[in-house]
């Protein structure tokens, strides 16, 4: 099982913490993670978001990991999710 992990970065300093804790969690119990904190630094907005979404849709689970109240993105890959019928987990 693959879980994505979705959440605000742009308004989060530590948003990093926020992604290896819920990666950790999940690694240790098996499952494949994709974390988009683990992106390189420095692309455009929407060249994230594209991988973002193109990962998202190949996995089997998604995990908001802070609050995503604030973040475009997190209510982007939330609704792909939903229309997608993957399944929110939380760890």
């Amino acid at each position: 099982m693959k879980i994505f992990l979705s959440g605000a970065i742009e308004r989060k300093p530590d948003y990093k913490a926020d992604f290896n804790c819920k990666k950790a969690i999940f690694e240790e119990q098996g499952f494949e993670t994709f974390s988009p904190a683990d992106l390189p630094p420095g692309w455009e907005y929407e060249k994230y978001l594209k991988v973002c979404i193109a990962e998202l849709v190949q996995c089997d689970g998604i995990c908001f990991v802070n609050d995503t109240t604030t973040s475009k993105g997190a209510f982007v890959e939330r609704m792909v999710a939903q229309a997608c019928g993957i399944r929110e987990v939380v760890a």
